[in-house]
């Protein structure tokens, strides 16, 4: 055991999104870490995967989340940067929907708080600068956020766990986290082939979390009329990453 009698410090359960930015940061700052996960890097069974996802710095579900949005968008250009891979692409983010709707309404309300460059557009104009939003309803807006764009999720969990095991962790993969227990000083962390004693237990499982932590809940969120460009098409240079609420 290598820290006092445990298996590490810290263990990070589930190498998605979070998990695999967790691993990485805590990595680089000298923790003897472990990342386990049932499936490899980047693969395709969670909420993770895909070529593109939309990033936003007006977070539109509440203006509180911003300054992490701000240091996530730094995150992202460190992790290109040491990695050397292409996560991102600054497109520009285009949100539609009614003045005072979720998706347009929340995203106003962010920009407001924390002085962020947005440009509003009425159907008609929306129609004239993208000509393929036709068929907006005149009450619906679109909210230009140049700042916007799209990052790519598999290949960011990917760097991240590849930087992670650079700088010291461990990653075990096809491994399947069945149980935590909190023990004296940590926690144990149980698979079908043995058990880990850690100091810390960061739990990054996603839909699987109610399983390993049952008084946490999780919940299921839909967009209606959601608008994805796929990188690979070329599209995302040319036009904005999207997301069309129709209520």
């Amino acid at each position: 055991m290598s820290v006092r009698g445990w298996d590490a410090e810290a263990a990070v359960i589930g190498l998605g999104a979070w998990g695999s930015a967790a691993l990485w940061q805590l990595a680089v700052r000298g923790v003897d870490v472990i990342g386990v996960d049932r499936y490899p890097p980047g693969h395709a069974w969670g909420g993770s995967h895909g070529g593109s996802r939309m990033f936003r710095i007006t977070c539109l579900e509440h203006p509180d989340l911003v300054p992490l949005a701000r240091r996530s968008a730094r995150l992202w250009g460190e992790l290109e940067r040491a990695s050397g891979a292409e996560l991102s692409v600054p497109s520009g983010g285009l949100l539609i929907g009614p003045p005072d709707g979720p998706v347009t309404g929340g995203t106003l309300r962010a920009a407001a708080a924390h002085g962020i460059e947005v440009r509003t557009l009425s159907a008609a104009e929306l129609e004239e600068r993208f000509p393929g939003h036709t068929a907006v309803p005149k009450g619906h807006i679109g909210v230009w956020e140049p700042g916007a764009g799209i990052v790519r999720p598999e290949a960011t969990i990917r760097a991240a766990v590849d930087l992670a095991r650079a700088a010291g962790a461990r990653v075990l993969t096809g491994s399947r986290v069945t149980g935590l227990c909190p023990v004296a000083g940590g926690v144990e962390v149980t698979t079908p082939t043995g058990s880990l004693r850690v100091r810390r237990a960061v739990v990054a499982a996603g839909a699987w979390l109610p399983t390993l932590v049952p008084a946490v809940r999780g919940c299921r969120r839909g967009w209606a009329g959601s608008n994805c460009i796929c990188p690979r098409s070329g599209g995302a240079r040319r036009r904005p990453a999207g997301c069309w609420s129709r209520g």
